[in-house]
């Protein structure tokens, strides 16, 4: 039943791939610079790409600030009740031919342990900076790298 489910998961994102190439819809995202007490930082992996680790997030709702939306998504798929935020990181821009989003990153903090509810996230794992996985996706490592850089940030790329 599981893997059935990912495969109408991966067939629904397909199909709005499909769509998005005629309509070209703007989204925005949030996306989570989550640490512990540890200093250690959290990474996820998706049941439907698991071929990376990114940073914890998802969509916006209407009417909903920034901040609100980190943490919801963060209970919803990590079951986080606690989640202090520290500042907004950036804000980027991820354009391609069939999509725009706009991404805004948030740095927060909690010292709970991830439960990933299994639909949406396949593997959560707080890492040491100083042993970050290999197989982050480029965006991941790039904001990861902005984040312990003491550099002013400002890349418009995702």
């Amino acid at each position: 039943m599981y893997h059935f489910c990912i495969g109408v998961i991966r067939l629904l994102l397909h199909l709005r791939n499909a769509f998005s190439r005629i309509v070209k819809p703007l989204s925005v995202r949030v996306r989570g610079i989550v640490t512990n007490s540890k200093g250690e930082v959290l990474l996820i992996k998706h049941p439907y790409d698991d071929r990376y680790w990114y940073l914890p997030g998802g969509a916006i709702k209407r009417q909903e600030r920034l901040a609100d939306a980190l943490r919801r998504e963060l209970q919803e798929e990590l079951g986080f009740r606690h989640l202090v935020i520290t500042q907004t990181q950036g804000v980027y821009t991820d354009l391609n031919p069939y999509r725009s989003d706009v991404v805004v990153v948030i740095e927060a903090s909690t010292d709970e342990r991830p439960k990933p509810n299994k639909w949406e996230i396949k593997e959560a794992c707080f890492f040491s900076l100083k042993a970050l996985p290999d197989n982050m996706a480029r965006s991941t490592r790039e904001r990861l790298r902005e984040w312990q850089s003491v550099s002013d940030i400002y890349n418009e790329k995702w």
